[in-house]
């Protein structure tokens, strides 16, 4: 069957970003997640940590990872007390723009650098500290603005500080920053949803998998197979930054499409597109989260959930017809066909390190109580405990319960900076906690007064560190197909190291 008259069907999207609305400013609301960049050619602001410096600047980048890679995305923030001005959080380490007077990275003298260094927001338009900004909408160009910083009184610009291609947020007098379009950004809004996993199977309400059905004529998307290990049920997914998703039908190494037939719609899904176009718009679809790993897939072709139907003799079909993407035939829940899972190469990112430390009473324990009227010596054994719990997670990726053989340091906090050491090594599921707990013993004299009770209060410190990190992630899917490795950014490590620290005693007298 020839389905290349396929490949120019159906209504063209030029600019896949139109799927989501403009960011309009002022801003109100929650945060908008979004990608900042130069308005007159490819390229956007990303994060970039200098070690030198430990500062994390904002560099244009012409060499585009992916806008959904985390140092490329960024919150927009509507302040709280400041009607009109927002917060601008970092994606990567979830850090916050502030100004910052600094040595530029690679050497050069002093100056007013824009980096993502602020733990927290600050309201506060007296302090330096500051990290509010008014975007300033440009009134010539569409989805553009200007950035003012509130407490600075000027507009952040991009400007070189070591050679071409080395650009940096920095801020600049008004007069300086108007005269040109260095201070010109252009703004587009991002998905901020949770991406499919690369390789899924979709279950619909019927509780069989989604597979291809290839007659004379197509290649149809029905509910009927039992086997999640069937070759026919496997689904390649591929999500671009504005939440566009295409869906690959792995067996027949086709795309799916919303049907057409004499170039009208008939709303049968298929399989039979051979390349990804965005001009395809009946290719394209958006998945919905639901709670746990259930989705709704709607159709960017006419607006459309998909359902599983039994129209005549087509019996159990996808078909993209529904208004309401809540009905049970319009739900589906997914899974990963994958028999093993490894994640290894581990490498935090310290510039978007979150730490606190904090001591506190970890418990209390009644050492020795003394009834009779002479001073007694005690001495008791205390237990004091070393606990450490780590979390690694995953931002952009939904997680559907898969177990990954993980092999990672543990990042602590190591004299301000974050160092890894001891390891962990074993099975992991996203979003799991776990423990490792030590004790040791002391032996603690002490005197007991005359009709007194003697109490202990052990004192914990805690360090907390939350810290980015890129990762390796290599699968074998349940067909012994073995995927190429891949680089992923999205990790998210959260550490609590608490130590006994320190023991204190206090005496009540006793009647």
């Amino acid at each position: 069957m020839d389905r290349s008259i396929w490949r120019n069907a159906g209504p063209w999207m030029a600019d896949p970003s139109v799927v989501l609305p403009p960011v309009v400013f002022p801003l109100s609301g929650p945060p908008v997640c979004a990608t900042l960049g130069d308005p007159s050619r490819p390229g956007c602001l990303r994060s970039v940590y200098d070690q030198a410096t430990a500062a994390t600047y904002i560099e244009l980048s012409y060499v585009v990872l992916r806008a959904t890679t985390p140092a490329e995305k960024f919150y927009l923030e509507p302040s709280k007390k400041h009607d009109g001005l927002l917060h601008v959080r970092c994606s990567d380490g979830d850090k916050y723009w502030v100004a910052q007077q600094l040595r530029a990275p690679g050497g050069g003298g002093s100056t007013w650098f824009i980096c993502a260094t602020a733990d927290e927001p600050e309201e506060d338009l007296t302090k330096p500290s500051c990290t509010l900004f008014d975007f300033r909408p440009d009134s010539t160009t569409k989805r553009t603005a200007r950035f003012f910083h509130s407490q600075q009184k000027k507009y952040a610009c991009m400007l070189s500080v070591s050679g071409p291609g080395k650009a940096y947020l920095q801020l600049r007098d008004n007069l300086e920053a108007d005269s040109s379009n260095m201070s010109l950004f252009s703004v587009r809004r991002l998905s901020h949803d949770k991406e499919l996993p690369k390789y899924v199977v979709f279950k619909g309400d019927n509780g069989k998998y989604l597979t291809a059905h290839e007659t004379s004529v197509d290649i149809f998307l029905v509910f009927s197979s039992s086997d999640i290990a069937d070759p026919t049920v496997i689904q390649e997914t591929y999500t671009d930054e504005y939440g566009v998703v295409y869906i690959k039908q792995v067996a027949s190494k086709v795309y799916w499409r919303r049907g057409l037939e004499g170039g009208h719609a008939v709303n049968w899904m298929m399989a039979d597109i051979g390349s990804r176009d965005y001009g395809m718009v009946d290719c394209l679809f958006k998945v919905v989260i639901k709670d746990d790993n259930y989705i709704a897939v709607l159709s960017h072709g006419n607006g459309k959930f998909c359902r599983r139907v039994t129209i005549d003799d087509k019996i159990d079909y996808f078909h993209a017809s529904s208004d309401d993407g809540n009905t049970k035939e319009a739900t589906f829940q997914i899974e990963e066909p994958v028999r093993s899972r490894e994640i290894y190469d581990v490498e935090y990112r310290v510039g978007g390190k979150k730490t606190s430390t904090n001591k506190n009473v970890s418990r209390t324990l009644v050492l020795a109580t003394n009834r009779t009227h002479e001073t007694h010596n005690a001495q008791t054994t205390i237990e004091l405990y070393d606990r450490i719990e780590s979390t690694w997670d995953a931002k952009l990726t939904l997680d559907v319960g898969i177990k990954a053989k993980l092999s990672a340091g543990l990042p602590f906090l190591m004299e301000g900076d974050v160092e890894s050491h001891l390891d962990f090594h074993g099975e992991y599921n996203w979003g799991e906690t776990k423990i490792q707990e030590t004790k040791r013993s002391i032996e603690y004299s002490y005197p007991v007064p005359p009709m007194t009770k003697v109490t202990c209060s052990i004192f914990s410190r805690e360090d907390v560190v939350d810290v980015p990190f890129s990762y390796m992630q290599k699968d074998v899917l349940l067909s012994g197909e073995v995927v190429p490795p891949r680089q992923l950014h999205d990790g998210v490590y959260r550490g609590a190291k608490s130590t006994d620290v320190d023991i204190d005693t206090s005496e009540e007298k006793i009647t």
